[in-house]
């Protein structure tokens, strides 16, 4: 029979050594990264159906961000008219949501140091034709309802984002 004196500290240790492992992911580890933020973003159909994603994903992480976040989905119309619930309205979300809903998709958790901004200056203006070169939606996107990419404009908008798709537990933290 193993002593239990032997067993308690053995125990403690493992405990402190898995600690130690986990450590540099917990949240409360972050405070020498001060400006880490969250931002949403998708691969919009047309750029998963011109067999880009791959490319866009090689940018994302070349670019510096980490992917906490991934989910290959296909949205049904409901589920696009929810998430554009503030385009509504307006002229042009019929057609957006009738895209969204075409065809497969990429959702992503992205974190950076500034990522909402970071994401916004990657992927370029939201028109293709007037995004600067070397961005996202200048090189992949084909119009200005078809620009390849999405992302959050704000800190609220994120986390409507992020929470309309990801549960905490699916989140890398």
């Amino acid at each position: 029979m193993i002593c239990k004196s032997l067993i308690f500290p053995a125990l403690a240790v493992l405990v402190m050594v898995a600690a130690d492992l986990i450590q540099p992911y917990s949240v409360n580890n972050r405070q020498d990264r001060k400006m880490i933020e969250r931002t949403f973003a998708i691969i919009k159909p047309n750029a998963f159906a011109d067999g880009n994603a791959g490319k866009i994903l090689a940018r994302i992480y070349a670019e510096g961000f980490t992917v906490i976040g991934l989910k290959k989905l296909y949205l049904n119309k409901r589920e696009a008219e929810g998430f554009y619930h503030v385009h509504q309205g307006k002229p042009f979300f019929n057609d957006l949501t009738e895209f969204m809903a075409s065809g497969p998709c990429i959702v992503m958790v992205l974190e950076a140091e500034g990522a909402i901004t970071k994401w916004r200056d990657l992927m370029g203006a939201t028109n293709p034709a007037e995004a600067a070169e070397g961005t996202l939606r200048r090189e992949f996107g084909t119009s200005l309802g078809r620009n390849a990419t999405h992302g959050s404009d704000g800190q609220e908008t994120a986390r409507f984002e992020i929470n309309y798709f990801f549960s905490a537990l699916e989140l890398l933290v």
